[in-house]
């Protein structure tokens, strides 16, 4: 798709959901324009007043972890991590690299957590965002 800015500037990029079908609740937008060129377009950002400066990972709450594995690994091409512990979420957990940030599968583990709390029925369901700070503000 593409997009003319009042300023007449071109803005194209590339778009994909994985069908109808898909139990993967995501769309990808790759964009063709060059970063720089898209984000003239808007002023600069002032900082957040709680230092996030970005998504660090998406957690996706799944009630099966093996079977949600299997269909973000077709989906994304990619090999999920090992399974792991995740005690923050209360969860067992893999994870898919995507860029800068990763898509973390959890399914809760027994007793109370924010994992446990998001579940729903399906392969996947509710999302839990950790953002990155600035250090210096930890």
């Amino acid at each position: 798709g593409s997009r003319r800015t009042p300023e007449g500037q071109e803005l194209r990029w590339r778009f994909a959901n994985m069908g109808p079908g898909s139990p993967l609740p995501f769309f990808v937008i790759q964009h063709m324009t060059p970063d720089a060129q898209r984000q003239s377009q808007v002023p600069k950002a002032a900082p957040h007043p709680n230092g996030a400066l970005g998504i660090d990972r998406v957690a996706v709450v799944v009630a099966e972890l093996e079977a949600a594995k299997g269909a973000y690994e077709q989906a994304l091409g990619v090999a999920a991590s090992p399974v792991r512990t995740e005690p923050l979420l209360n969860a067992t957990a893999v994870s898919f690299p995507v860029g800068e940030t990763a898509i973390v599968l959890a399914s809760p583990r027994p007793g109370p957590g924010p994992a446990q709390d998001d579940v729903c029925p399906g392969v996947c369901c509710c999302h839990i965002i950790n953002v990155r700070i600035d250090a210096n503000l930890r």
